[in-house]
């Protein structure tokens, strides 16, 4: 296992963290929970900044505001 320091800064907020992944070959399906912690993160640190400025979000979980846009779709 490899452990690597990631750092996302933004005009409003930076995110810091460390993820932990498989040293060798790896299936994507096998990283794909790491990914998502990562975009979760992500997602959780915009949330917070759009609060914090008085400001809502206007999508929210189940409104389909995906389907106006491309999605890309793929087996993983």
């Amino acid at each position: 296992m490899l452990t690597a320091p990631i750092a996302s800064p933004s005009d409003d907020w930076e995110l810091r963290t460390k993820i932990t992944v498989p040293a060798g070959a790896t299936r994507l399906r096998q990283m794909l929970p790491v990914v998502h912690s990562l975009a979760d993160a992500i997602v959780d640190a915009s949330v917070k900044t759009v609060e914090a400025n008085v400001q809502r979000i206007s999508s929210q979980k189940g409104c389909a505001a995906c389907c106006r846009q491309l999605v890309p779709i793929a087996e993983v």
